[in-house]
């Protein structure tokens, strides 16, 4: 069995330069929901990773990797196989969708849609391989 993961685009998130003084109830009341949704994200995609043979996916943190260094004789042993697709969006195309209607990448921005398209058939283009998914 192979289990093909497409994520829906990652962008890069965390307090930046606040400090403590800096993050009250309004801004932990807006992060908080996303930071979770992520943190989910993420592990779920650990555990297929750790029990699955992942043959394609980006590094998860510097600490772990991709956990794509599976030693031969161990594959067999794995469930199913996996592959993770998923762009962490940089700095630059952030700006770039935030001239696409109401001020960037939101759930709610229809005008984001085309932008959306293009972004990720250049993703696929750069990253899915039909050797992954057999």
């Amino acid at each position: 069995m192979i289990l093909v993961s497409i994520g829906t685009g990652r962008i890069p998130s965390g307090i930046g330069a606040r400090r403590g003084d800096q993050m009250n109830m309004l801004f932990h009341a807006q992060t908080i929901p996303i930071a979770m949704m992520d943190s989910i994200s993420l592990q779920q995609d650990m555990i297929c990773r750790t029990i699955g043979f992942c043959k394609a996916g980006e590094q998860t943190d510097s600490e772990v990797g991709s956990l794509r260094d599976v030693p031969p004789t161990e594959i067999a042993k794995r469930k199913f196989t996996y592959v993770r697709y998923d762009h962490l969006y940089k700095p630059e195309e952030i700006e770039s969708a935030s001239h696409c209607g109401k001020g960037g990448i939101s759930l709610d921005n229809l005008l984001l849609i085309p932008f959306l398209q293009r972004m990720g058939a250049k993703y696929a283009e750069e990253h899915v391989q039909a050797d992954d998914l057999i």
